[in-house]
């Protein structure tokens, strides 16, 4: 996490301005506020922000902050007249009757991939919109002849197919989007300018569909989320665990292999989940050894409370798994799963991606079903699997960084503190 002046955020605030970055510039801006609150200059900012991208209910609240701070504000003033009048031609705009939200693969791990779709499903709730989630060909979880590898493990989260989207008339954003491309995967993705869009530029668009296929995730959305949306103030968390409940739905033979595993191995004992990552997490999280050692005398711990406490272990690491078993023996149990030997990432091995993200998701529905759980906060499986349950106090525990809900950090340097 960067430590840095106020002068530092403010002058990178700026800078995400001027290069039309108005994801970063918000989460600069919203850090900025959440530690000077009674500065007016970063709402009327924030407003300005906020009418880019076509939400002046949220330019009105900032330019009515800044002039409670600091009434004769004469750019919060013509910020406030304008948002008003922009409001007022959002609501006289007509809209189709069918507005769509095509949500394309991330590309990359399983639960990374899943944490883009619930963003995406947030934002067609607070929008309106009809998603349609499309894994195709840049997804790393298909299968040889898989056209959506959505479709290998949850259900439809509506009645809505990508081939609706090619009905005659029907426009599209952003512009490099059209019906005769909306098959295509990675299309500009990376592209400056073009590619890189957020979630958040698609509030109000009045084009037929809008098209996600770049991560955003829900903590990105929250600021944004409008006082009429039942997630309004919500913890972050129960906004998860709302929608993994309503969206995230297995295909029944993929609950049916969690039940006979758990029915088979597992059920009436007492179980202590354990996710430690290996393989190319290295690449990530730099201290990951340090990590995975802090993980043994929680572990120990917890077997010294209740001595018959079972481990199931979750991991991609075959090194971590006869670690474990050296160490716990028999106490430890885990599925039969692809795992790595080196610091190849398991969904990069040339595996068949349909069966690797049907293991990760059969053994994430098991750990999310054992009475403990210990897990790594910098992976996205370890963080999905407390929003696959209401876990009781004391019961969840993440080593590491824990990036659950992370958007920037605004660390004041400790000269600028001892001024104030």
């Amino acid at each position: 996490m960067p430590v840095e002046s106020e002068e530092t955020a403010a002058r990178n605030l700026i800078h995400a301005i001027a290069l039309g970055q108005l994801r970063h510039a918000d989460i600069i801006c919203r850090a900025l506020i959440s530690t000077y609150p009674e500065s007016p200059g970063y709402y009327v900012t924030l407003g300005d922000i906020a009418l880019r991208l076509l939400r002046p209910d949220v330019a009105i609240e900032s330019y009515g902050t800044a002039l409670r701070l600091s009434p004769g504000l004469f750019a919060a003033r013509i910020g406030l007249a304008t948002a008003k009048k922009n409001l007022e031609r959002l609501a006289a705009s007509p809209k189709d009757a069918s507005l769509y939200l095509l949500i394309k693969a991330w590309g990359f791990g399983f639960w990374s991939d899943t944490d883009h779709v619930l963003a995406s499903l947030l934002f067609a709730e607070l929008t309106g919109r009809i998603p349609i989630v499309a894994w195709g060909q840049n997804s790393l979880f298909r299968g040889s002849t898989d056209s959506n590898a959505w479709n290998n493990f949850f259900e439809p989260v509506s009645r809505a197919r990508l081939d609706d989207l090619h009905t005659p008339g029907l426009t599209f954003f952003p512009s490099k989007w059209s019906a005769e491309n909306i098959d295509a995967n990675n299309h500009g993705k990376w592209h400056v300018g073009r590619g890189q869009v957020s979630l958040l530029y698609f509030f109000n668009r009045l084009e037929s569909v809008v098209v996600a296929d770049y991560y955003d995730t829900v903590a990105d959305l929250v600021p944004w989320i409008h006082s009429g949306s039942s997630y309004f103030s919500k913890p972050i968390i129960e906004i998860y665990r709302a929608l993994s409940k309503k969206y995230l739905i297995p295909l029944p033979h993929i609950g049916r292999e969690v039940d006979n595993f758990w029915n088979k191995h597992m059920a009436g004992q007492r179980w202590l989940a354990v996710h430690i990552r290996g393989s190319d997490k290295i690449v990530e999280v730099s201290d990951l050894a340090d990590v995975n050692e802090s993980y043994f005398p929680l572990i120990d711990e917890r077997i010294l409370q209740f001595p018959d406490v079972r481990i199931f272990l979750l991991t991609d690491s075959v090194d971590i798994t006869r670690r474990m078993q050296v160490r716990y023996g028999d106490k430890v149990i885990f599925t039969a799963s692809f795992r790595s030997e080196d610091d190849v990432g398991v969904h990069y091995s040339n595996r068949p991606g349909d069966v690797i993200g049907r293991q990760v998701l059969v053994d994430s529905l098991l750990g999310s079903r054992c009475d403990y759980f210990i897990g790594n906060g910098s992976s996205n499986v370890s963080i999905s699997i407390e929003y696959l349950r209401d876990w009781p106090e004391g019961t969840f525990q993440l080593l590491g960084q824990d990036r659950r809900g992370i958007r920037y950090s605004l660390v004041l340097d400790q000269e600028r503190k001892s001024t104030n």
